[in-house]
């Protein structure tokens, strides 16, 4: 397994790369804002696992496939707090495995 990681948002390896949107994201922004997070791989054919956590390590959204997108809801569909989140996305299949770790700021996620 290989964990890589930076600020610009790819994680590269020889084999492959995770390609993640903007960390900051407002669901309920206006026109322009970023209103979702994505992480993906640079090989359209992996797969990537995309898993978030809140501040006290819960795991509160999970998902995977070829593109993982989170609008800031639980894996049951209610609204998280605004705040900041860990993420931790993995592609499938990719020899040796790319892992990315990071955070992700939830920002007005209003009822």
């Amino acid at each position: 397994m290989q964990v890589v990681g930076n600020d610009t948002g790819l994680a590269q390896t020889p084999t492959g790369s995770i390609i993640v949107s903007n960390n900051v994201f407002t669901p309920n922004g206006v026109e322009g804002d970023e209103k979702i997070f994505e992480v993906k791989s640079s090989n359209n054919d992996d797969v990537v696992t995309l898993k978030v956590f809140n501040r006290f390590g819960v795991l509160v959204f999970s998902a995977e496939d070829k593109v993982c997108r989170w609008n800031g809801r639980s894996s049951d569909g209610q609204k998280l707090d605004k705040g900041v989140y860990i993420f931790r996305a993995e592609v499938v299949g990719a020899l040796p495995t790319i892992l990315m770790l990071g955070d992700i700021t939830l920002l007005d996620n209003e009822k």
